[in-house]
């Protein structure tokens, strides 16, 4: 058997960290994060417990990493939208555009990240990064609103958030049954055509 390169080593370094991420987010959706101890992840992810403290430091570091990677996604994504190339409607086009597609695209981890929202207490450290980025989404989005025209942008922009929040979780409910194509042309026609 030949020797690893660094290259390879690395790789799959980062699928046993992922398998590992993917094991603790599903049993701390299913179990409760109070619920679900290092073993039962290590077992789940079908590695050693050893080698979870070799990728995170506690149980806690393990939950930080899935909320962290959670919040950057989101964070990416929502820039990713705001090209300063584009119109404000075509900005809000956008947003409604890659909102869809990121909870479409997996939405079994973003039914499991959800999950830990409604978990007494497993949030309540993360809750002033995540709303100081709610905060300045909510900025971004009052600036678009107000570039176009609208009488009480603030409001437009809570509105608009609340109405995105509103339809992951009719989607992450609904399923298939969910009319996706239907409401992302009304959301489209209800923020930018309007």
């Amino acid at each position: 058997m030949s020797p690893k390169t660094k290259e390879q080593f690395e790789e799959i370094r980062q699928r046993s960290a992922a398998g590992i991420m993917q094991a603790a987010l599903e049993l701390f959706a299913h179990k409760g994060y109070s619920g679900t101890s290092i073993s039962a992840i290590a077992k789940e992810a079908g590695v050693s417990k050893g080698l979870i403290y070799n990728y995170y430091a506690s149980k806690e570091a393990l939950l930080e990493a899935i909320i962290l990677g959670a919040v950057e996604m989101g964070d990416k994504s929502f820039h990713e939208g705001l090209n300063p190339d584009f119109s404000p409607k075509e900005q809000i086009h956008n947003l409604i555009e890659i909102g869809f597609a990121m909870l479409t695209k997996n939405i079994q981890y973003w039914k499991l990240i959800t999950s830990l929202a409604f978990q007494p207490g497993v949030l309540d450290r993360f809750k002033p990064g995540i709303l100081e980025k709610g905060i300045e989404e909510l900025q971004h989005l009052e600036e678009l609103f107000r570039a176009l025209g609208k009488e009480k942008p603030k409001q437009e922009a809570l509105f608009f958030a609340a109405f995105m929040d509103g339809l992951a979780l009719q989607i992450m409910n609904m399923g298939e049954l969910f009319p996706l194509a239907e409401m992302k042309a009304y959301a489209i026609e209800k923020f930018c055509l309007s």
